[in-house]
């Protein structure tokens, strides 16, 4: 005999009904943010504009930045042209479904980068802030999002109190 927790089931199918919604509202919102329990994502499309993913990434991680480029097959593999800010994704790669990015607190920037540029095809740099400046992240990247915004915030403050 199956024996169903109609709590859970009913749990479950307000998710699928919220996911199937947010869908429905790619075609007015090109980014879109949510939360699903400790969890947070970014939902991009192919209308959405690099500036609209910034700051949906910059509003959960003020003190984080994250940049995107676009590798060209015809130069060598370590050039990599910048995406500018009104770019749409269409602009630079072909999405042809939404694309679901986990940009929650425990995300490393690893993990980050690489779901960029596995589920999407672009190319995310991440940078902490230290006071006035923009640092990229590289030998820290094993951090998680949470940290690293937690250390651009302390930095940032101990920074602007001894100026």
């Amino acid at each position: 005999m199956l024996w169903i927790d109609v709590n859970t089931l009913f749990v479950n199918l307000a998710r699928i009904a919220l996911f199937n919604k947010l869908e429905e509202s790619q075609k007015l919102n090109p980014v879109y943010f949510f939360m699903q329990e400790a969890n947070k994502y970014l939902i991009i499309n192919e209308d959405s504009r690099i500036i609209d993913i910034q700051q949906a990434f910059n509003k959960q991680y003020p003190y984080l930045k994250i940049e995107f480029s676009k590798k060209e097959q015809s130069l060598p593999s370590s050039k990599k042209i910048n995406a500018s800010p009104q770019s749409k994704i269409k602009d630079l790669i072909s999405l042809t479904v939404s694309t679901k990015i986990n940009i929650a607190e425990n995300c490393t920037v690893a993990e980050l980068v690489a779901d960029f540029t596995n589920r999407i095809g672009i190319v995310a740099q991440l940078f902490r802030k230290s006071g006035n400046i923009w640092n990229v992240i590289s030998l820290t990247d094993s951090w998680t999002l949470e940290n690293q915004n937690k250390a651009g915030e302390f930095i940032s403050i101990e920074m602007n109190s001894v100026s």
